[in-house]
């Protein structure tokens, strides 16, 4: 008799348990107006709860948009990459504004959690989102394996004839 396993932490690895992490967003995109028209902030809220179907949190200066997002929502990096480019397009409609440039951070709440960089740029009217991870994970295993390597060498003994 085959006793199935109750836990997902028994289970294989792979679960959706295993991969998917709270993680905390910070950002700005600047901005430029196209007139001298004032901009309706309420809207700016309206758009990111439709097509995000999430609270960002919103603050205005300088002709920069702050984002920020705490580890009280769950907000994914597959979900960004998804969203960000209607999310800029339906601004620039909306508010009357052209996005210039934007940075994004996301760090997952996790020990050894990734962390991931965006950086938006625009090239005409082309917007590009360039994407930067550092894996805390991989770059542990590496050191571990290069202390592994070194604990090796140190105890070769180099005999003199």
């Amino acid at each position: 008799m085959m006793i199935k396993e109750k836990y997902y932490f028994l289970e294989k690895k792979g679960s959706d348990v295993n991969i998917k992490y709270p993680t905390l967003w910070d950002g700005f995109l600047k901005y430029e107006r196209k007139n001298n028209d004032p901009i309706e902030w309420l809207d700016l809220d309206n758009i990111l709860i439709d097509i995000c179907d999430i609270n960002f949190y919103i603050h205005t200066d300088n002709d920069n948009i702050y984002l920020s997002v705490d580890r009280d929502e769950s907000y994914y990096v597959h979900q960004f990459e998804k969203h960000i480019k209607k999310v800029i397009k339906l601004m620039e409609e909306k508010l009357d504004i052209i996005i210039l440039e934007g940075s994004f951070n996301a760090n997952e709440v996790k020990h050894n959690g990734s962390q991931y960089k965006y950086n938006i740029s625009r090239d005409k009217d082309k917007i590009i989102v360039k994407k930067t991870i550092l894996n805390w994970e991989i770059i542990n295993k590496s050191r571990d394996e290069d202390d592994h390597l070194i604990n090796k060498v140190s105890k070769i003994r180099i005999n003199k004839n």
